[in-house]
């Protein structure tokens, strides 16, 4: 390939490379300038004079409650003195060429002073605000606590009150109930006792119809024995009178008679002398209606020993009439009357309650 066709591809020519290099001999040449001068004016004496006052806030105590936070006074802002201006350099072509001028070490001192500053009153706001609002939170909460407490207390007033009101309105009850069923239970009392009060009255006065029917009875049945003993008594003489007139004259029938008849005390010894033999139990005496009598014929040697019995009269109790029978087959012997004489045979009678 040719010189010639090797151009031909090459990157055109810049037109204004001249003037860069021209403008960047003069830009470097300015920011010498610049530098000497600059260093020129740091060695020379510097009279001016910069006052800055700065205000510092003192920690405050924690805020009581409900207590307004002071006011913290505004900071007088420090305007440093503007330093003389600088020659101002000719813009760079180009930024990685051109050196910054140098900063004003004071009005950097007092921007970074006044920076503190508010940081620190801003910190310091920072804090009271959040003192105030730790306050406030705190207020809240105690708000909130009392008013809980309050209303727990007013529940359990309320319940207490409630269960005050349950507990004597169930006592109420309860004693009410037990006044019904003691009512209940004196009046069932007094229905029994009026009951077994009639029961008794009744009773009483059935015993005493009963013992009234039972003394007519008695009565009734003591006249009668007395009527049939008598009966007895008057066909024994009969019987002994007829007996006297077979063995004697007619003289001796009236003394016959008289002597024969048993008395009455004749008859009460025989009936001791039988009674004590009778065996008849309590369980079976209780069976025995009234007071009936069974009565036996007894036949008797010229001695008094008895060879026969039977019984003429039954009372009606089987068992009392075996019961006498057998008294008298234990007796064996029978006494003589009171003259010394022994009837052949003797009619007489037992009760079992006499």
């Amino acid at each position: 390939m040719s010189q010639h066709e090797h151009l031909a591809f090459a990157p055109p020519v810049d037109p204004g490379l001249g003037r860069a290099w021209a403008m960047a001999v003069l830009v470097h040449f300015l920011l010498i300038l610049a530098l000497t001068w600059g260093v020129t004016w740091r060695n020379q004496p510097q009279d001016v004079a910069v006052e800055a006052e700065l205000w510092s806030s003192v920690p405050e105590p924690v805020a009581q409650r409900n207590a307004e936070p002071l006011p913290v006074p505004a900071p007088t802002e420090i305007k440093p003195e503007t330093p003389p201006k600088p020659v101002e350099p000719v813009k760079p072509p180009s930024p990685s060429t051109v050196q910054p001028a140098p900063p004003d070490k004071a009005k950097i001192e007092a921007d970074i002073a006044i920076d503190k500053q508010k940081k620190k009153e801003a910190l310091e706001r920072e804090r009271q605000a959040d003192i105030e609002k730790k306050a406030a939170k705190a207020k809240e909460e105690d708000i909130r606590l009392k008013e809980a407490s309050a209303k727990k207390a007013a529940e359990e007033k309320e319940k207490k009150a409630v269960q005050e009101r349950e507990e004597a309105k169930r006592l109420e009850e309860r004693k009410h109930k037990e006044e019904e069923t003691k009512h209940k239970e004196e009046e069932t009392k007094h229905k029994e006792e009026e009951i077994k009060r009639k029961e008794e009255e009744a009773k009483r006065l059935e015993e005493e119809t009963k013992r009234k029917e039972e003394t007519a009875k008695r009565k009734e049945e003591e006249a009668k024995e007395k009527k049939e003993t008598e009966e007895r008594r008057q066909e024994q003489i009969k019987r002994l009178k007829g007996l006297g007139e077979t063995s004697t004259g007619p003289t001796d029938k009236a003394s016959a008679a008289k002597a024969s008849a048993p008395s009455g005390t004749y008859l009460g010894r025989l009936r001791a002398r039988v009674k004590p033999n009778i065996t008849f139990p309590d369980s079976q005496l209780q069976s025995v209606k009234g007071n009936p009598e069974a009565e036996v014929e007894v036949t008797c040697s010229p001695t008094g020993e008895i060879t026969s019995k039977k019984l003429i009269r039954s009372s009606g109790n089987p068992a009392w009439d075996e019961a006498v029978l057998n008294a008298i087959e234990k007796t064996g012997t029978l006494p003589r009357d009171e003259s010394g004489n022994m009837p052949p045979k003797i009619s007489f009678g037992f009760k079992p309650r006499d």
